[in-house]
């Protein structure tokens, strides 16, 4: 009896960490408020956001690092490779042998990387005259 109650469970906690995976996975078509939210949370800026973000909250966060869409953030749109190379200032000859999952990951990098230039935080260190 104690084996299949430990059967069960093993079988529900890999079930668990298989859908946990997953939903963290671009995915071409997913709709444009799942791919922001995956974006910002894939590049590490939640902390950018309020307290109880919105929708709108992630994709003004995006905006305000110039990544959107051809179109702009629409709650009801899906994304597209064609984003992406938008995103990223490539055209389809320059991105031809890159997928689309990796393209994303292009994204989440280039967002690291403004992120870190964009930095409104003030120096915890004043910097002295000398």
């Amino acid at each position: 009896m104690t084996k299949k109650i430990l059967t069960i469970f093993s079988v529900l906690f890999i079930s668990w960490g298989l859908l946990s995976a997953q939903e963290s996975k671009f995915v071409e078509g997913m709709n444009h408020s799942d791919f922001a939210k995956l974006l910002v949370k894939e590049a590490n800026l939640e902390m950018r956001l309020p307290a109880a973000p919105e929708e709108e909250d992630f994709f003004k966060l995006l905006m305000d690092l110039g990544v959107q869409p051809v179109q702009g953030w629409d709650k009801g749109g899906n994304i597209t490779r064609q984003d992406l190379l938008y995103i990223l200032g490539y055209n389809e000859e320059e991105a031809g042998g890159i997928d689309f999952s990796e393209l994303c990951q292009e994204v989440v990098s280039l967002l690291k990387e403004m992120s870190s230039f964009n930095n409104t935080e003030e120096s915890l260190y004043p910097f002295e005259e000398q």
